[in-house]
This record gives structure tokens, C-alpha cells and sequence, in this order.
């Protein structure tokens, strides 16, 4: 099972998104117009058994307060987390490395929001 599948199911235990209907990796499907994706962007390994991987996260809602308040949420998952066990993996730490930020207005007029998160785990 790969981290961003792992990260997808926290995501989901821990709020009311829904994988596949809501919360979605990598892409949203054509059909909804409103959601989260997350998206890995890369990661590195160290000489200390730590890895580090840095995630991406875009939010589409029917207002900007939905929009925001989402990313919002989904981002505090991960920042100063300290010892989130994964099915595979355990999460030493999260740093948010951009905070929710407005990117444009989507189609029929939803806003976009956007934030990224760097996570720290065993290799």
C-alpha cells in the first residue's frame, strides 16, 4: 500500500470526506464538481531511516468559505502531527509548508484553494 493510499484512508477516517465521492487522488473525476485531491508531489530518504514526502492539496467547494474551511481542515490533519500510525508506516511529524491559499474560480463559478504539507515517516 503506498503512503498517499494510507494518507487518503486517514483522511477519511478523520473527517467527512469520502474516498471516491469527495476525496479523491491525484485527480477529479469530470463528473464532480466539488472535492479534495490530494497529490504527491516527491520525496526524499536520509541517512537517519526518516523519510520525507511532500504532499499537495487542492479543494474545490461551492463557496470560498467551504473551500477554504476544508483545506483548512484537511492541512491541521497533518501539521505538528506527532506519531500517526499508518497501516504500513508511522508519521513522525507534518509541516505545512503553504498555507490554504485562494488559486482561481473553477467552473460554474467554485472557488480553488490550495495548501501542502511535508510529512516525515519511518522508511
Amino acid at each position: 500500500m503506498s503512503l498517499a493510499t494510507e494518507i487518503i484512508d486517514y483522511i477519511a477516517a478523520q473527517t467527512a470526506l469520502t474516498e471516491g465521492v469527495d476525496l479523491f487522488y491525484t485527480y477529479m473525476p469530470r463528473d464532480k464538481e466539488t472535492g479534495v485531491i490530494i497529490s504527491e508531489i516527491g520525496g526524499t530518504e536520509n541517512d537517519t531511516n526518516m523519510y520525507r514526502k511532500l504532499f499537495h492539496i487542492i479543494s474545490v467547494g461551492a463557496n470560498p468559505v467551504s473551500a477554504e474551511a476544508i483545506c483548512t481542515q484537511v492541512l491541521e490533519l497533518f501539521t505538528f502531527c506527532n506519531g500517526i500510525q499508518l497501516a504500513s508506516k508511522k508519521i513522525f511529524n507534518g509541516v505545512s509548508m503553504a498555507s490554504p491559499q485562494f488559486l482561481h474560480m473553477a467552473k460554474d463559478n467554485y472557488p480553488v484553494y490550495t495548501a501542502s504539507f511535508v510529512l516525515f515517516t519511518e522508511r
